[in-house]
Order: structure tokens, then C-alpha cells, then sequence
């Protein structure tokens, strides 16, 4: 099965990226860690949108982390893939 990662997943347009991946039979790894909430407050917080996703996607798996971060790059190395 293919996999495909999606940066942003629970935002407007990350999420329905994931959802028409999902539908074409993918496997989605969503990565996303809310900033939103930190930036904005709670309310703007888009962990409905990641719940939802989670839920109902049955081949949705969601990664709370920043894809700047270095442990992050690492994981993409042709010898390891703990995000996939």
C-alpha cells in the first residue's frame, strides 16, 4: 500500500488533502501539532479537524510533531522509517 505524508493535516486544506488521499485508498500520515491553538488560543485549535480525521479515516494515522524538526528528517533516511 502507498503512503503518503501530509504536513498541516488537520488545517483546511491539509485535511482535505487527507481525506481525498484516504478515498483513493492511501495510506495518510498526517502530521500536525495544533499552532494554531498556541497562536490564536484554544478556540482556533484544530484538534476537532484531527479527531474527525482519526475517526473516520481508517487509514489515517496522525503525528503530533514539526517537520522542521531534526529527529523528523532523520526518520526519512532510507535506512529507518518510524513515521511510515
Amino acid at each position: 500500500m502507498q503512503t503518503i505524508i501530509v504536513t498541516g493535516s488537520s488545517g483546511l486544506i491539509g485535511s482535505e488533502t487527507a481525506k481525498r488521499f484516504a478515498r483513493e485508498g492511501l495510506r495518510v500520515v498526517g502530521i500536525d501539532n495544533d499552532m494554531r491553538a498556541q497562536f490564536f488560543g484554544a478556540e482556533a485549535s484544530t484538534k476537532a479537524t484531527r479527531d474527525e480525521l482519526v475517526k473516520n479515516l481508517r487509514e489515517y494515522e496522525h503525528r503530533d510533531c514539526r517537520v522542521r524538526d531534526v529527529p523528523i528528517h532523520a526518520s526519512f533516511s532510507p535506512a529507518r522509517h518510524p513515521l511510515l
